[in-house]
């Protein structure tokens, strides 16, 4: 859809889509899940959403994305905000309506002002952070599997207290969750090294080779009979 999106975007020019965005964010940026009416889950229609703004700044403010201070500025108005807001509705409306969805105004600053510091850092290569990237699509697939689903219930369904409590003991077992995931898949890597990788291609050629034998293999068989029959 990228292309199809950024043809669309471009075409609109910078005053619509600077209008859209702003709408969109308005809407999106400052509502909880819990308003059901307006809740986006983490579908294609998030992906656009966050598409429409960060295009923009992309594009028309680029400046933005150079500024150090603005990247730390995201960063603490993403912080402060959501958990001030969050505190004061549990005082006044008693009630957990969280900001700290994919698509609130909380995320978007703390992510944008994240990738902000990242892309104006001096470039740097180490082999121990490469290894470890190469193991996070584990973790990505390990979260989607039947075993991150018990990760979740457990999160959600254990007395593990409220508050700033709640949130230390959430962001810690997610950090297990992360290094027990990454520490499985840098095994399985191992594995791999003294195993299939040792025999590159070997083994899927032997596999290949097999089912081709059988597939002919019954194919005449199948033939045979038919024409028997007939």
């Amino acid at each position: 859809m990228s292309p199809f999106l950024t043809t669309a975007l471009r075409k609109m020019g910078p005053k619509l889509h600077m209008l859209l965005a702003c709408g969109l964010f308005m809407l999106y940026g400052f509502t909880s899940v819990r308003a059901s009416v307006l809740d986006m889950p983490n579908c294609v229609f998030a992906f656009i959403y966050i598409y429409i703004l960060m295009s923009y700044i992309r594009w028309y403010i680029p400046a933005l994305l150079k500024s150090r201070k603005t990247a730390f500025g995201l960063i603490i108005f993403g912080v402060t905000f959501g958990y001030a807001y969050q505190w004061v509705l549990t005082k006044i409306a008693l009630t957990d309506w969280w900001l700290f969805h994919t698509r609130n105004a909380t995320s978007l600053a703390i992510s944008l002002g994240l990738i902000i510091l990242a892309i104006n850092r001096p470039e740097t290569h180490s082999r121990i952070v490469n290894k470890l990237a190469s193991a996070t699509l584990g973790v990505f697939l390990i979260q989607i599997s039947s075993l991150g689903a018990q990760y979740s219930l457990l999160t959600k369904n254990a007395s593990l207290g409220e508050g700033v409590r709640l949130f230390v003991l959430n962001f810690l077992l997610a950090l297990i969750f992360f290094i027990a995931c990454l520490t499985f898949d840098l095994l399985r890597q191992l594995f791999f090294a003294f195993t299939v990788d040792k025999i590159e291609g070997k083994l899927f050629e032997w596999f290949y080779r097999n089912m081709r034998k059988f597939a002919i293999s019954y194919s005449a068989r199948h033939f045979d009979s038919t024409r028997a029959l007939n």
